[in-house]
């Protein structure tokens, strides 16, 4: 049994990220297996979690023991870790490079995704932090996602797991928003390449 004041080696950001780092490396290697578990993935994606056993399996090595869930409603930790391993195989699909990149906020790299294409697409950004339930913000994630995969921009998804935790709770809600906020505001810089006026 873990001991529960185990330092950060057991938080959900490490254990999604070693996750995620863990299949990408063997993605990127041309390992089979790690292609079939990404196409799982990314056909779970749209799903309730827990309805793909193999996806859920998965999930449940990315979340630490003391935040698995005991009822029938998942977990924040289960959902946010479901979310980010699901998004990340739409991410890395049909990708050379690894888009799982750690210290990358989510918020810098769609700051950076904005600032390459036209200021008007920010309201996508826009739509994922105003969003009231968590499956919408999972809807919006995935359109930008999507974009962030064909521009080739990665980011931490073990840092991004542990962000949709806090975004679930009503508690701790507005601190993302605003960090998230702040790393898009200093990577997009006010100079979009296309700006339309």
């Amino acid at each position: 049994m873990r001991m529960q004041h185990q330092d950060k080696d057991d938080s959900l950001q490490s254990r999604v990220s070693e996750q995620i780092y863990k299949l990408q490396s063997q993605y990127l290697a041309g390992v089979p297996s790690a292609r079939g578990s990404l196409a799982e993935l990314r056909k779970a994606v749209d799903e309730e979690p827990g309805i793909n056993p193999h996806v859920w399996f998965m999930t449940m090595e990315a979340v630490p023991e003391r935040w698995a869930g005991t009822s029938d409603t998942p977990t924040y930790s289960e959902l946010a870790a479901f979310t980010a391993l699901t998004l990340y195989a739409v991410h890395q699909r049909g990708k050379n490079a690894p888009m799982h990149v750690p210290g990358t906020p989510f918020a810098k790299a769609t700051g950076e995704l904005v600032r390459q294409r036209t200021a008007s697409m920010k309201r996508r950004f826009d739509a994922v932090l105003t969003a009231t339930t968590f499956d919408a913000q999972r809807y919006h994630l995935r359109s930008l996602v999507g974009l962030l995969s064909s521009d080739g921009i990665g980011f931490d998804y073990g840092r991004f797991a542990n962000d949709l935790v806090h975004l679930q709770r009503t508690d701790s809600r507005p601190g993302v928003q605003r960090e998230w906020g702040r790393q898009f505001y200093q990577s997009y810089a006010f100079t979009p390449k296309n700006e339309s006026k």
